[in-house]
């Protein structure tokens, strides 16, 4: 993020908040709101300075500081989009995101597990290409959640999107390949978000290597160089496979939450 963190600039009083969090808001300050402008656009959202606070660290110090952001009670996150940033204030407010399909949408094509599902509507049915958009903007935006919840330090959030985007995975054979420049870009080596992706790409996307050579601007130089040393160390130093046992996963891909 481009905007300068406030949890480097203004000392934290973190004791409690996990209790607190656990407990949720209580709307004793309804009036009391905050602004944060999202995006290029600097899209406004209004949100209760109370929710705000009580789940970012950082939301805490910088509308909590003699800061700017203190003194005018906005906030900008110049990266991540308004559509995005929903899906965040969404968790906030629910500690959930809101499904990307509603129950009376699907309707499952019997004996074809694993197919992608119909999405009914009052004229009858959308084709699976449809669809198909649908859930590959949904994991789009899933990965800017992750990135924008990593930067106001919410792991519980980043946690959340990291089973969403693994259920995608399961559920519909999709997986963000078009965020890896993204993610190669913005996080470290040992991000959770990022060896997820890696992961779910090496394992299940037999031909994401061969589509390196054709397609470089989804797949960088750094991925086809992780792509080489997993197969090199699945040869002589096999590993637990976090994909069918949840403890490896959340061992592999969560973020400390404490």
């Amino acid at each position: 993020m481009a905007t300068p963190n406030p949890s480097e600039r203004v000392a934290r009083d973190t004791s409690g908040d996990a209790a607190k969090q656990m407990e949720g808001p209580t709307f004793s300050s309804p009036n009391e709101l905050v602004t944060i402008y999202v995006g290029p656009k600097n899209v406004p959202f209004a949100i209760h300075k109370e929710v705000a606070c009580l789940y970012s660290p950082v939301l805490k110090a910088a509308f909590n500081s003699n800061f700017i952001e203190g003194q005018s009670q906005r906030y900008t996150l110049e990266e991540g989009t308004a559509k995005s940033f929903q899906l965040v204030v969404q968790w906030l407010y629910s500690q959930k995101i809101k499904p990307i399909f509603t129950e009376p949408e699907l309707n499952v094509v019997p004996g074809k597990p694993n197919l992608i599902l119909w999405i009914s509507d009052d004229e009858g049915y959308e084709d699976k290409e449809d669809m198909h958009v649908r859930i590959t903007d949904r994991l789009d935006h899933l990965v800017k959640v992750w990135i924008t919840a990593d930067y106001l330090q919410i792991p519980r959030l980043q946690n959340s999107v990291v089973d969403e985007i693994e259920q995608l995975r399961a559920g519909y054979n999709l997986i963000p390949v078009t965020a890896l420049c993204q993610v190669y870009k913005h996080l470290p080596s040992q991000a959770a978000l990022r060896k997820l992706i890696f992961e779910q790409c090496w394992r299940f996307c037999a031909t994401a290597a061969l589509a390196f050579a054709n397609d470089q601007d989804i797949f960088p130089w750094e991925y086809l160089r992780d792509y080489i040393i997993a197969d090199k160390l699945a040869k002589f130093s096999p590993l637990p496979d976090p994909f069918t046992d949840r403890a490896e996963f959340k061992k592999w891909f969560y973020v400390n939450e404490d």
